[in-house]
């Protein structure tokens, strides 16, 4: 009898330290991330390119942010039928910010690809995701918007034809966001010779240059001047593939207004652009690299109303 109390007791302390354990050591808890889309766009001649995502985490202090911890990162389309193996170079973090009244903890990736060894010129992903396999199995999959790369052997190549002695964006608030309506420039002719400008084209699989609209001016603008001023019937979904001619004497400058048409509400504040051109009949082209137009240095209400958290859960 008093063994069997024994065994009962021993039972009792056991079950006594399972049901304390359960109620008073911490779980794993669930893990929130999220990111805002943007156009993410790159022209490179030589297919080696570096590209940085933001992160942003519910816990500062996380092991989704070790490095050490990511066995595969990769660039795919939404059904993953494009797929851009990445190199994860660095995790930084960048600062604390509340969104929807919560506060997340910012990292800014950054990896590099080399297009190159994919064979791809063109990698065109218009509904991009990042993916990031860890050791454990387990995997962070989330939208980053579009993502257009481009390969030019010609770029960075040196031209004298050309030579901009103006350049800024004209950017309005459309429907809550910021967004760049027009590129506000001044281009020169350095030659003897007449140049004929036939096209303008933006390395962006989003953004596409209204030919039509394009206006020549003769005073300057302010960078956030509302386009409806300087160009009439401008609508910023509307595009415009239509031809364009405009010819620049020699040693001549002149100052355009180049409107924009957007195929998404994606917002892009950077990106390169060409202008192809005629010299003796001959087709040439002058490269711009990636130019910033505007600083993003907040979040819009429409951007926080079309944020998705994803949860990782350590247990599951």
């Amino acid at each position: 009898m008093k063994k069997l109390w024994i065994i009962i007791g021993t039972i009792s302390i056991i079950l006594m330290v399972i049901i304390l354990l359960i109620v008073f050591v911490p779980k794993p808890q669930a893990l929130d991330y999220t990111s805002f889309s943007k156009n993410y766009n790159y022209l490179e001649n030589e297919g080696d390119i570096e590209i940085d995502f933001p992160i942003f985490y519910s816990e500062k202090e996380n092991i989704l942010i070790q490095k050490e911890n990511v066995n595969d990162s990769l660039l795919t389309s939404k059904d993953e039928s494009i797929i851009v193996p990445l190199n994860i170079e660095s995790i930084t973090y960048q600062e604390a910010i509340v969104l929807k009244g919560k506060t997340f903890y910012k990292y800014l990736y950054k990896f590099t690809f080399k297009a190159k060894e994919l064979n791809d010129y063109t990698i065109l992903i218009p509904d991009a995701y990042l993916k990031i396999i860890y050791k454990d199995t387990k995997a962070l999959k989330l939208h980053l918007g579009s993502f257009s790369y481009y390969q030019e052997e010609s770029f960075n190549t040196s031209n004298n034809d050309l030579r901009l002695t103006y350049l800024k964006g004209i950017v309005n608030e459309i429907n809550g966001e910021k967004r760049v309506v027009a590129i506000d420039l001044k281009i020169a002719n350095n030659t003897n010779k007449t140049l004929v400008l036939k096209s303008m084209n933006i390395y962006d699989q989003n953004i596409n240059v209204s030919h039509s609209l394009i206006k020549e001016i003769d005073y300057d603008l302010a960078s956030n001047e509302l386009i409806s001023n300087v160009i009439d019937n401008y609508n910023y979904r509307e595009i415009d593939t239509s031809s364009y001619s405009l010819d620049l004497e020699p040693y001549e400058e002149k100052h355009l207004i180049i409107p924009l048409g957007y195929k998404d509400d994606v917002v892009a504040n950077e990106f390169a652009f060409r202008i192809d051109y005629l010299k003796d009949e001959e087709e040439n082209s002058y490269y711009l690299g990636k130019f910033l137009f505007f600083e993003e240095t907040r979040y819009t209400e429409n951007e926080l109303a079309k944020m998705i958290v994803y949860r990782y859960d350590h247990s599951s």
